[in-house]
């Protein structure tokens, strides 16, 4: 069954809901963008985990690669949790209450985030000492120490990826309670993009290769899970908002089981 919203329901605290969606929806636009920029600004494919320390060296300062990467992968990180924290919020509203989902989603990706941004503040503080001392390069250990940045990057990601996937099984939750998105997006699309998060995260136990911590294909499938949701959701929320807010009768829906 589908109940749409009143013209009473639009009024405070509705017209709050409406606000937060909305800026879930512009927000969402986004982070898919800014990861593809992200992966295709230097050689792609990217090295992968366990090679020579000096095909490290050579893509992070190619095209300033390491300083680039390390702004967009933290601004997508951000925007993913602004979106997650505003569905989460509306997600609470309607039920009137604090929420075990909802606090869920929050807390999840306020961790994943900081995973993200750790990242890659380590990424580009290991590109920015590189550029720093013209004489790196002269000792052996210095391309071993590399390597060994590059794969804690590698570690730290996947710890915030696996977090992640927990705010999106959160949000399946939430919305089987308290309806919001259609069961497609919010129900087992949600559940789904839990689900190839979680799995993804096996890339720790893969030594090397396209499936191992560095690899393109693996990374491609997490991070295309997470973001084409963001982006698919987004555009229902601008195309619900923008109907709710010229009083159609045909609203966001609250769809219930």
């Amino acid at each position: 069954m589908v109940a749409t919203l009143t013209a009473a329901d639009r009024q405070s605290p509705g017209v709050h809901e409406h606000r937060y969606l909305r800026w879930a929806g512009v927000l969402g636009l986004f982070p898919l963008a800014m990861f593809i920029a992200a992966m295709f600004m230097s050689r792609f494919p990217y090295p992968g985990n366990n090679v020579d320390g000096h095909e490290y060296v050579d893509y992070m300062l190619h095209n300033r690669t390491g300083e680039l990467q390390g702004i967009l992968a933290s601004g997508y990180a951000l925007i993913l949790l602004t979106v997650m924290m505003l569905l989460a919020i509306v997600y609470m509203k309607r039920a009137g209450r604090l929420t075990v989902s909802g606090l869920t989603m929050i807390t999840t990706m306020v961790i994943s985030a900081a995973l993200y941004m750790m990242a890659s503040g380590l990424f580009a503080a290991a590109t920015l000492y590189i550029r720093g001392y013209p004489t790196f390069g002269s000792a052996p250990q210095d391309y071993r120490l590399m390597t060994f940045v590059w794969d804690a990057v590698n570690v730290i990601y996947w710890l915030g990826v696996l977090v992640r996937g927990l705010a999106w099984a959160a949000l399946a939750v939430a919305n089987r309670s308290f309806p919001l998105l259609p069961r497609a997006l919010g129900g087992w699309g949600a559940a789904a993009v839990a689900a190839v998060n979680l799995v993804c995260v096996g890339a720790l136990f893969v030594p090397t290769g396209p499936w191992g911590p560095s690899g393109v294909y693996i990374t491609f499938i997490a991070e295309g899970a997470a973001e084409g949701w963001i982006l698919v959701t987004a555009v229902y929320l601008l195309r619900a908002t923008r109907r709710m807010a010229a009083g159609s009768s045909d609203p966001l829906p609250q769809v219930t089981d």
